[in-house]
């Protein structure tokens, strides 16, 4: 877990947080020496839950030796865009987070299920919506 907060979060106990949702009070207890009074063991779940939020290999986290290594394709992704989002400036990340969160958002909207109110008809549409008649026989 202390490679993680340093690794993919500045040394943040606060980002690390964030990134697997959950409160910095509880994951700052994941990261107690195990004989200490508060600390919470990472269980099963909890250790594939973390791979899946950093995109680590399935069991990576279940290394013995404490060294995680990302070698999976995703995480290796990752460390690329990291190393290349070194180089620009805090102005045009901020920019292009605000573009990407945007580009998001509107993915989310086309996904979203339409109801239609003239019956119960659900539809999802990908693209452009599109809106389906209904032919009711007399």
């Amino acid at each position: 877990m202390a490679q993680l907060r340093d690794t993919f979060c500045d040394g943040s106990i606060a980002k690390l947080a964030a990134r697997l949702d959950k409160q910095p009070s509880y994951v700052s207890r994941m990261l107690f020496d195990e004989d200490r009074a508060g600390v919470r063991f990472i269980g099963e779940g909890m250790a594939r839950e973390i791979e899946a939020k950093f995109g680590l290999p399935q069991y990576a986290m279940d290394s013995l030796d404490g060294d995680l290594v990302v070698t999976d394709e995703a995480g290796a992704h990752n460390s690329r865009v990291a190393a290349a989002l070194e180089s620009i400036d805090e102005e045009e990340l901020a920019s292009a987070i605000n573009v990407l969160q945007k580009l998001l958002q509107a993915k989310r909207v086309q996904s979203r299920p339409q109801v239609s109110e003239q019956d119960d008809t659900v539809m999802f549409s990908v693209g452009t919506p599109k809106t389906k008649k209904r032919h009711k026989d007399a």
